[in-house]
């Protein structure tokens, strides 16, 4: 007893426990209380029922979910999932779809009398992607091995490629080929028939809006850029419109040949024509296709000539020249890479 009248009982030295021993013991070898302490899962189970709802009671994890704010003070606990955070598979995605030889997207459209418009094309048919890269073959931005080939509106390669694409449904053997080509002729037909109304409407007048300058050039055409002193050809390699600008306008990626003082080759550049009100005259746009050009046979020989002497000039040379000049000056050296070209010019 101590001061106060409680019993104290001795605590037995750590090594006298009888459990730390041996550890392998039984619940039930376990003295006094401790045996009782050691449930089995049938026991705490039969148990449950007993305590209720008991706080803690239950052996299992619980998740709760933030859900709609009611209010600053507190986080809203709900026990549903969110429905805008679970995992939504895309329609085109989905295996039924996947199916389909062909797949159309079709956005809303916010002008005019149609209520939608096709976004984009998805050929997922192996045998129409074969068709169709047998027929466009290579084109910027498509390839025809992937697994899906997808065409955006305005759908580029087809309108540059419609007239192949027209006559390989009349001249291919098989059923199954002729198939496949009426089947997205069937999607193209209403999407583009006003794209080519309005193109062969604009160019039988030899003019083209901003909106249509894509139609007239083709990758891998040759466009040509007039200059009373240094008219040149270009291949076309893409074509796109940059509308992140203050002013829209239309891009032209192109290549040509130079030499880089060792040896000739294709060059790039980019040119571009700004945006510009209703129809304009095609020739009176800083570059044109090819097609356009007047006299086009005289041209393109006097263009050849040019590039032929140019070719003479590779080599290190000193030439004299006599006559007009765009910067006038005692001497004017070019220099390529390391073959440098000196001409003297008098004025």
């Amino acid at each position: 007893m101590n001061e106060l009248g409680l019993e104290l009982r001795q605590i037995p030295n750590i090594d006298e426990l009888p459990f730390l021993e041996d550890s392998s013991m039984e619940p039930s070898d376990m003295p006094g209380d401790e045996k009782s302490a050691q449930r089995t899962d049938t026991d705490l189970e039969a148990n449950e029922d007993v305590m209720g709802d008991v706080e803690g009671s239950e052996r299992k994890v619980k998740d709760v979910y933030e859900g709609p704010k009611y209010c600053d003070c507190h986080t809203n606990w709900v026990d549903e999932y969110p429905d805008d955070l679970k995992p939504k598979i895309a329609a085109d995605e989905t295996s039924e779809s996947k199916k389909h030889a062909i797949l159309v997207r079709h956005k809303r459209r916010h002008q005019g009398a149609k209520a939608l418009e096709i976004h984009s094309i998805v050929i997922q048919s192996p045998i129409l992607k074969t068709l169709l890269g047998d027929i466009i073959g290579t084109y910027p931005g498509i390839t025809f091995e992937a697994k899906e080939v997808v065409f955006d509106s305005p759908f580029c390669p087809l309108f540059h490629n419609r007239d192949r694409l027209r006559a390989a449904i009349k001249d291919r053997d098989d059923e199954e080929s002729k198939f496949y080509l009426r089947l997205l002729f069937q999607v193209l037909r209403p999407e583009m028939r006003s794209t080519i109304k309005s193109y062969k409407d604009l160019v039988s007048r030899c003019v083209i809006t901003f909106k249509l300058l894509w139609t007239i050039f083709k990758p891998g055409d040759l466009v040509f850029e007039y200059d009373e002193t240094d008219p040149r050809m270009y291949q076309v390699i893409r074509a796109a419109y940059e509308t992140t600008a203050q002013t829209p306008k239309f891009e032209l990626e192109c290549k040509y040949i130079d030499w880089d003082g060792h040896k000739f080759g294709y060059d790039t550049t980019t040119k571009t024509i700004p945006a510009f009100q209703g129809p304009k005259a095609i020739k009176k746009l800083p570059f044109y296709p090819r097609s356009y050009v007047e006299d086009l046979e005289n041209t393109e020989q006097k263009l050849g000539d040019r590039g032929r002497k140019f070719q003479s000039f590779s080599d290190c040379q000193y030439k004299a020249y006599k006559g007009n000049a765009k910067t006038p000056r005692s001497y004017y050296s070019f220099y390529a890479g390391q073959s440098p070209i000196f001409v003297r010019v008098t004025t």
